[in-house]
């Protein structure tokens, strides 16, 4: 996955941080802690441990999923019943996916244990005689693999689970591209603040809980319960409202429900895409016809070679029915993917530029690991695409290879003006995330802030409410002192009020 520069998750996470540190933090871990002792007493009493286990899980990722959503809406500071995320509905369907997930990644462990009560002798690991096992050995780096997971996989899975549209998301590679494609440099500073916060209040704690009990071991047990509840509040605030945050990306800006997700730009799908829009659903239709004025210049400078469309007459020929050969060449990508790739190369080289040639040429690049070739194809597709009106197309060669935004070189006034056209053609993914980036370049943008209110009132038209709520808990968060403030949050209240 690319990770040439790193997002503001980094600073965001430390502002997460700072907000963990409050009395509702206490409360939190109070009334998580209570339901859990609870539940082992009355394990105790019955003797189904076995429930026990899987009603603490239910309870914890209820608790983790209600401050995720918050996180992913944009909350720093709260405490349990913050209802900026949603409803306990909404919190319990996030948990359900988290603790799916969470059971998926037990199952070795439960088919280990279960082998192992079957032939006891031959799973023996004990004392030097289960070492000299050959099975037994064998068992040991998984088993050191298997640990070393379920020591970082769980805010994996929970910004899986909280970035999924349905429960069939979580299994889906697709969502996973679009969550961590070029954000593995984010994760870093995720775990670190989350295991250097605990470190530090245990570290704070024991020396001050040794010398207490020297002089009352009742204070000293009494002060470390208190302790341990604001540990537990501390690691779900902490926790979920980071994997929250990082779910939250602006690489995920875009995204709406039933929108297609792809691998972001950094790592090219499995197999071919097909044709975006009606390049690929209409073959008898026209996809360049006569070459149009640009609406949406690509460059200050109306001389700068390539930003104009090519006169009649230039001496390359236009493709008369491109779809045709860019078909071909994604059915040849499987078997020949040079081939396929040289044969659009050479169409390119030939004919006077085509967007649908330069969209399939882009593709294959990426998808055959050319990433520098891939990108300079783009830049030039972009620019065609524009000109010759093939927004849809071009717009997709930009979503593929958003991670490498700076290298297009857009001023902000070139990506707005892109923006705004996609968003009067409804095509809403790349066109908000473009806002997002002049958005946090210069919070205080009214165009583009009010080019993504007008997204937001949109999505609340069409009833999606999710999105709606997701792209003004980015303003408030970005644009906090706004003119547009009153009207930001006004626009919140609604998508969130909807979704409830």
């Amino acid at each position: 996955m690319h990770t040439d520069y790193s997002t503001e998750f980094s600073g965001v996470a430390g502002r997460v941080l700072r907000g963990t540190f409050s009395f509702g933090t206490f409360l939190t871990g109070f009334l998580a802690f209570v339901p859990m002792v609870a539940l082992g007493f009355v394990s105790t009493l019955t003797g189904a441990t076995n429930f026990m286990s899987l009603a603490v899980q239910a309870v914890w990722s209820l608790v983790l999923a209600r401050y995720a959503l918050n996180g992913l809406h944009g909350e720093f500071s709260g405490w349990l019943f913050s209802s900026r995320g949603g409803s306990w509905l909404d919190a319990g369907v996030v948990g359900f996916r988290f603790a799916v997930l969470s059971l998926v990644y037990a199952v070795p462990p439960i088919i280990l244990m279960a082998g192992s009560s079957a032939e006891p002798a031959a799973m023996s690991t004990v004392g030097p005689a289960g070492l000299a096992n050959p099975f037994s050995t064998a068992l040991l780096l998984p088993l050191a693999v298997y640990l070393l997971g379920s020591m970082f996989l769980p805010p994996v899975f929970l910004i899986v689970s909280v970035s999924a549209e349905s429960i069939g998301d979580i299994f889906s590679p697709a969502h996973w591209r679009s969550v961590f494609s070029g954000r593995l440099g984010d994760l870093l500073p995720l775990y670190a603040l989350y295991v250097g916060a605990l470190a530090t209040v245990v570290c704070i704690a024991v020396p001050l809980l040794m010398g207490l009990a020297a002089l009352s071991w009742q204070l000293a047990a009494l002060l470390g319960l208190v302790v341990l509840m604001y540990i537990i509040g501390l690691s779900a605030d902490l926790l979920g409202r980071l994997c929250g945050f990082f779910a939250f990306g602006e690489a995920q800006l875009g995204d709406a429900p039933g929108s297609t997700k792809d691998s972001g730009g950094s790592k090219a799908p499995d197999a071919p895409a097909p044709l975006p829009g009606n390049a690929a659903a209409a073959p008898d239709a026209p996809v360049v016809g006569a070459v149009r004025k640009a609406s949406i210049p690509l460059s200050n400078d109306p001389q700068t070679p390539g930003t104009q469309p090519m006169a009649p007459g230039s001496g390359k020929p236009e493709i008369a029915d491109p779809r045709a050969p860019v078909e071909a060449a994604r059915q040849r990508f499987g078997h020949d993917p040079a081939g396929a790739i040289g044969s659009l190369a050479r169409l390119r080289e030939e004919n006077a530029p085509n967007t649908l040639v330069l969209h399939g040429l882009c593709l294959l690049q990426l998808q055959h690991g050319m990433q520098d070739e891939a990108i300079e194809t783009g830049r030039e597709a972009l620019k065609v695409g524009v000109e010759q009106g093939e927004l849809t197309l071009a717009a997709d060669v930009l979503d593929k290879l958003f991670s490498f935004l700076p290298r297009f070189k857009l001023t902000p006034e070139q990506m707005y003006n892109l923006a705004t056209g996609l968003i009067d053609r409804e095509e809403f993914r790349v066109s908000t995330k473009l806002l997002a980036v002049i958005i946090k370049a210069d919070p205080g943008d009214t165009r583009a802030v009010k080019a993504l209110m007008k997204v937001g009132e949109l999505k609340l038209n069409a009833r999606d409410n999710q999105a709606a709520a997701k792209i003004y808990s980015f303003l408030l968060k970005h644009c906090n002192g706004s003119p547009l403030d009153e009207y930001i949050r006004e626009g919140l209240a609604k998508a969130q009020s909807s979704a409830a």
